[in-house]
């Protein structure tokens, strides 16, 4: 891997529409975005595995130095220097609170598409 790289979940129709708005609100072309699904892509994160990726976003700066969830996404937009005051993110109790957002959306991502689903693919998150 030799550009950081945003891994999310493609077979996750919310998760592809949040990635096109980060996207769009940060667009930075020398950000890779990656299916981790995709065969062999986890093979690139040796301290990756597929429920960690399932639970949330990922964003490697290096195979080795790797954020999730919410701060995946400050860190994402933080890189456009317009995107900066993201960083407020940090600020004590503010990082508690929208990391408990984040994990509460990501635990409930395929019901918040409208509870509609037209992927095949939406099956493997159903228990």
């Amino acid at each position: 891997m030799s550009q950081p790289t945003v891994l999310f979940d493609g077979a996750c129709p919310f998760c592809r529409k949040q990635v096109g708005n980060l996207q769009r609100w940060a667009p930075d072309s020398s950000l890779r975005y990656v299916l981790f699904r995709e065969p062999r892509v986890l093979d690139d994160y040796p301290t990756l595995d597929l429920v960690e990726c399932d639970r949330e976003m990922k964003f490697a700066v290096t195979t080795s130095h790797i954020y999730g969830g919410m701060e995946a996404a400050i860190r994402v937009m933080a890189r456009r220097p317009l995107l900066k005051p993201t960083l407020l993110y940090y600020l004590p109790g503010l990082k508690q609170l929208m990391d408990a957002v984040y994990r509460w959306i990501a635990a409930r991502r395929m019901k918040l598409n409208g509870g509609v689903c037209n992927d095949d693919v939406c099956s493997i998150h159903t228990p």
